[in-house]
């Protein structure tokens, strides 16, 4: 007969009384853990930035130290960290990788050294995803955050179009594909990834001046299919001449056509156009 071994007693869990002693703790911890001096240094720069935050909100360390605690620590809450990285974003042009890798992960290096808890500020953490998320939407596009909303009008067209026709580094036929893609996303209200990588031919009918855009949610998240007219800039349909969208998607065929370009049923409207001006 075997005799069971009898079950080790857990040892106590020895929780910190006083602020003092949870600091002590978590610095103590996260010391041991052997990080890179540029890491703890960023970690120390974020933290400087961070204590100016809050003083600018009339707040301290201390008075987020309210919160519920695991063992021992105080769970810092999300919501000031949202906070804190939507200030800073508005004024930086800092990409969603930066924020996401760089300033979150070394704002909650900073929180753990002082005596904070930031387990739920990780990926894959409900917190810690929701505030990856928010980051991304304030970047979409790479876009800075107070420009995000700004819609572009015609006037802004002409004035890239402008500025198109002033450089002299690209190369005839990668200047004309700008021109024909800029002109042609503008009138049919496309994004430009919808344009540089999805459009293609088959999707273009110049005989009824159509644009069928197919379903399955590869345009706009549509599951059905949908067609849009190219338009004219003027009345007169046989007056076509400058900036027109519907002359400047025929202009731009028989141009790729002439350098070689394949225009058949699969192949992208507005391909990559590699060279510089002779």
């Amino acid at each position: 007969m075997t005799r069971r071994k009898k079950k080790a007693a857990t040892p106590a869990v020895v929780v910190p009384t006083t602020v003092e002693e949870v600091a002590a703790k978590a610095k103590l911890a996260y010391d041991q853990q052997n990080y890179s001096d540029s890491y703890l240094n960023s970690c120390r720069l974020e933290g400087e930035r961070f204590g100016k935050w809050l003083a600018g909100k009339d707040l301290t360390l201390d008075d987020l130290r309210t919160g519920p605690k695991r063992h021992g620590l105080t769970v810092i809450d999300p919501l000031v960290v949202l906070c804190y990285l939507a200030d800073r974003a508005a004024t930086s042009t800092a990409t969603a990788k930066t924020m996401k890798n760089g300033w979150l992960n070394c704002l909650a290096g900073y929180l753990r050294s002082v005596g904070f808890d930031t387990t739920h500020l990780a990926a894959k953490t409900v917190a810690g995803d929701q505030i990856r998320n928010h980051v991304d939407s304030w970047r979409v596009g790479q876009v800075p955050v107070k420009k995000q909303a700004y819609p572009v009008v015609y006037d802004d067209l002409n004035k890239l179009l402008d500025e198109l026709d002033k450089q002299t580094t690209w190369c005839e036929l990668a200047t004309e594909k700008t021109r024909a893609w800029l002109i042609f996303s503008w009138a049919e209200a496309l994004r430009g990834g919808e344009s540089s990588y999805a459009l293609t031919w088959a999707m273009i009918d110049l005989n009824t001046d159509n644009m069928v855009l197919p379903g399955g949610r590869v345009f706009k998240w549509q599951d059905d299919e949908h067609v849009l007219g190219i338009p004219h800039n003027h009345s007169r349909s046989d007056a076509c001449e400058g900036r027109c969208p519907n002359r400047i998607i025929r202009e731009w065929k028989r141009i790729a056509q002439a350098a070689g370009i394949s225009t058949g049923p699969n192949d992208l409207v507005f391909p990559l156009v590699r060279g510089q001006a002779p």
